[in-house]
């Protein structure tokens, strides 16, 4: 996981991530000194019906996040904690 920190970009679109559990592996394999450093999120082309609190809560410095061509049943809660996006 730390091979993408220095950039502060994450793509993990178009990986089949139909669950959330899959992103709790990822959050819980970065260091938290690293999470705060990820800027840029892409989840898109998944088909993901939520975004778990669990996943956002680590990733404060977070500004963009793309969560296009997903399952989302509903507005994510876990945006409201995101107080760096810009861009959604």
């Amino acid at each position: 996981m730390q091979t993408f920190a220095p950039s502060g970009i994450v793509d993990l679109s178009s990986r089949g991530l139909r669950s959330t559990e899959p992103l709790a592996c990822f959050t819980s394999a970065i260091a938290p000194d690293i999470a705060a450093d990820v800027v840029s999120l892409d989840l898109s082309d998944n088909g993901l019906p939520t975004l778990p609190a669990s996943l956002t809560r680590p990733l404060s410095g977070l500004t963009e996040l793309d969560l296009s061509r997903n399952a989302l049943e509903s507005f994510p809660e876990a945006l409201c904690m995101l107080s760096s996006l810009t861009s959604l």
